[in-house]
């Protein structure tokens, strides 16, 4: 089961940044994603990217079902082959339009992942300024190859850890793809795993749309709590996603 907190503390881009105005019109306490997804020249295979595509388009529609979360949940998207880019700015789905992301190039995993951090923290100073109470902030990671910015994997595993532990981030680290090349399968779980102290987890023969959908229930279970409470969700259905 995995609990979930209130903080502690309490480049290019596809649409428009909804800005400071929309945290004085919208009070509801943010819950800010992000989502850091691989689009390299691997996920081609099997048609990887196409279903990457079609499970983030699900996250966004089970996020508009539920009224407490479309005002809740903020989702920035972070893409990275050989170039990190900031495909969505941080805003609620009524903001998003239907994602198109092709597969080429490289794993600049780790430079993704720092972008990242920094992305929830320039929301997280948002929300401050603003008074808008928060949840604690979701990074979701997306991969299916060995990173291609092996030397800096250390320091971003190292700032991620940290988070997690001191309970400011929750993490969701997810590989992709078979385990028929055991070497190649072993060294993305092992880097994945470094992130948190949790594991990693194998998407199960790329069903993307079954993860996304788990993830908007568990944003609307989220989102209907206090901040601050702890709330456990319902892993049973990682069943039909994942490899446990």
């Amino acid at each position: 089961m995995s609990d979930f907190f209130g903080e502690d503390d309490s480049v290019e881009k596809n649409n428009s940044y909804i800005g400071d105005d929309d945290l004085i019109t919208n009070t509801s306490s943010r819950l800010p994603v992000c989502l850091c997804l691989d689009i390299s020249g691997s996920m081609k295979k099997n048609d990887a990217i196409s279903a990457l595509n079609e499970g983030v388009e699900a996250f966004y529609q089970a996020i508009r079902e539920d009224e407490q979360a479309r005002n809740s949940c903020e989702i920035a998207v972070i893409t990275f082959n050989s170039e990190v880019k900031i495909a969505e700015e941080f805003s609620t789905v009524d903001k998003k339009g239907k994602v198109h992301f092709t597969a080429e190039g490289g794993t600049a995993l780790a430079h993704a992942v720092n972008r990242a951090l920094d992305l929830l923290e320039e929301r997280k100073n948002s929300y401050k300024a603003n008074g808008v109470d928060y949840y604690q902030p979701w990074l979701v990671i997306i991969t299916d190859g060995k990173p291609g910015d092996p030397e800096d994997i250390p320091q971003a595993q190292s700032r991620t850890k940290k988070l997690a532990e001191e309970r400011k981030l929750t993490l969701f680290p997810i590989a992709v793809g078979s385990d028929d090349n055991e070497e190649k399968y072993r060294q993305v779980m092992d880097v994945l795993n470094g992130f948190s102290n949790k594991s990693a987890k194998h998407l199960k023969d790329l069903k993307f749309s079954d993860f996304f959908e788990w993830l908007g229930k568990s944003v609307t279970i989220v989102s209907a709590s206090k901040v601050g409470d702890k709330v456990r969700l319902d892993t049973t259905g990682m069943d039909d996603w994942a490899e446990i």
